[in-house]
């Protein structure tokens, strides 16, 4: 469960119990960092953005993240996002590379008996989003707000460029492929919605019939060819057929299209 760190407004999850989360790709790349009990920071590390469903083990560990949209991870931590696809650097080596993240990096150690050290890191390297250029950040819009089959030929085309100069970009700045981030925002839109005619049917009937899911009516609704075409696209994002993430409990884990507004 996300809530806030006292007197940081920072979201952190604090994990009691050692388990096995399920991450499902969002679009997003992240720096995090853990805390030791005495609320130190223990480790802070980038993540890069994700294509396919990742199962991390956590436990006795507070947790403080931040979050940069799709898009602006690469240039806010001075680095081509496609080197952190699927993967995590320590901030150490991210630094090494990039003044301001040095700079702050030696400050959240410096000053890390609690998480405020964090927004001053936030501060800084939350300045570079201005680096990612309009291209990037009007095709994440214009991806995001689709919830059904996006053309990345068409966006190409309305945004001035070629397809394979708008996946270069977009690549160096997000991590991801357009096409990759557009199936990531479709399959979560979708699961979303999932979700909640799902919680609404439960409420309304404790009929268990009334909670089923029409798939091949969702795979119409968001421009699939068909309903295989949906469950491959499902099982590859988030490593499950949309029967089994539905009947396991990660299907109750709220799920939120990231949306990003073109700018």
């Amino acid at each position: 469960m996300w809530t806030l760190l006292p007197e940081s407004g920072l979201p952190f999850v604090s994990v009691l119990e050692k388990s096995s989360v399920r991450i499902l790709p969002d679009g997003a790349m992240d720096v995090i960092a853990t805390f030791h009990p005495d609320g130190h920071i223990d480790k802070t590390f980038a993540v890069g953005a994700m294509t396919c469903p990742q199962l991390t083990t956590v436990g006795n560990q507070a947790v403080a993240g931040i979050r940069f949209l799709p898009g602006a991870g690469g240039s806010a931590l001075g680095v081509n996002a496609v080197t952190l696809t699927d993967g995590q650097i320590d901030v150490r080596d991210v630094a090494r590379q990039h003044g301001a993240v040095r700079d702050v990096f030696r400050l959240l150690h410096r000053n890390a008996s609690d998480a405020r050290a964090l927004h001053r890191f936030a501060d800084v390297i939350g300045m570079n989003r201005r680096f990612v250029p309009p291209l990037v950040r009007r095709a994440a819009g214009l991806i995001a707000s689709s919830s059904t089959s996006t053309r990345i030929e068409q966006i190409a085309k309305d945004l001035g460029v070629s397809r394979q100069h708008l996946a270069r970009e977009f690549a160096a700045h997000a991590g991801l492929t357009p096409k990759r981030y557009a199936q990531i925002c479709r399959v979560r839109a979708m699961l979303a919605r999932v979700q909640r005619r799902v919680a609404n049917c439960r409420r309304e009937s404790s009929h268990a019939a009334a909670a089923q899911v029409s798939w091949s009516a969702l795979a119409a609704d968001y421009g699939y060819a068909d309903q295989s075409h949906l469950i491959s696209e499902v099982s590859a994002i988030i490593g499950q057929t949309p029967g089994e993430w539905q009947a396991t409990a990660g299907s109750n884990i709220p799920i939120v299209p990231v949306s990003v507004a073109p700018l």
